[in-house]
């Protein structure tokens, strides 16, 4: 069975090895294509009020040094056109039209709890992706007014939105891997992040937390290879791609997408 991500490559670069290039210019889009996606946009909204189209960093190209450095090439795209990209993927892949496609870069992070629990989150209905499935915390990287993007600060502005970690209760953070959601070519950014608190802690946070109506619940699994197995052996069809390629990338072990 094909699994629904691939993993491009894994290693882990800590914040002081990670360099970000950032090119603000907005790729042009043919006239019908920006007429169909404002249209399909004003559909969406029409049925959830409270999707925003905000400015997104798509991911352009990337580099691993042989000195241990992880150079990333980002560019700039809409949520607009990113659920538009997701509705056309299929069309655009069989038509061999793949270079239309939006590769928005998600960010994803295994927080690593203080007694060894990976969070786990279950969607809402009420979002745009993947609702009603178990994934991690995560989002996208929004760009800044002016200069490049800062990915580690986006995956803390994240986390405390979502669960209601601040800075202050990280104790470690690192990329570990990039994957690919086969249907629709999104990169996902995979983090590692270390969290002085447990997971009853969490909990509590999350229910203070800004964005707290994104999740339904929080949970966690065992923080290692057999902790992961169990999740996705009982869970596999109702996570979402990004969650999956997430866990076997901190796991190390690409044989437990198929169970």
């Amino acid at each position: 069975m094909t699994e629904p991500f691939q993993i491009l490559f894994r290693g882990f670069w800590p914040e002081g090895r990670v360099r970000v290039h950032y090119r603000p210019q907005l790729t042009a889009w043919p006239q019908e294509l920006e007429k169909a996606s404002s249209a399909y946009w004003s559909r969406l909204q029409s049925k959830n009020p409270h999707l925003f189209n905000g400015e997104l960093a798509t991911l352009l190209a990337y580099r691993r040094s042989s000195t241990g450095i992880l150079s990333l090439t980002l560019g700039r795209a809409t949520y607009a056109r990113l659920m538009y990209s997701n509705r056309m993927a299929e069309k655009w892949r069989f038509r061999q039209q793949q270079d239309r496609l939006v590769r928005v870069l998600g960010i994803s992070a295994i927080v690593v709890t203080a007694d060894s629990r990976i969070v786990v989150v279950k969607r809402s209905d009420r979002v745009g992706e993947y609702p009603g499935h178990w994934d991690v915390p995560g989002g996208h990287i929004h760009p800044p007014g002016s200069g490049a993007p800062e990915i580690f600060a986006a995956i803390e502005e994240e986390l405390q939105g979502e669960i209601g970690l601040t800075p202050a209760d990280l104790a470690a953070k690192a990329v570990i891997g990039l994957a690919e959601n086969r249907a629709n070519a999104k990169p996902e950014l995979v983090f590692r992040v270390e969290a002085t608190c447990d997971l009853s802690d969490i909990r509590r946070r999350w229910h203070r937390a800004p964005e707290r109506e994104e999740f339904t619940a929080v949970e966690g699994i065992a923080a290692d290879a057999k902790g992961v197995a169990a999740f996705i052996k009982d869970h596999a069809h109702e996570t979402s791609p990004s969650a999956l390629a997430s866990l076997i990338v901190f796991a190390g072990d690409a044989s437990l997408a198929s169970g």
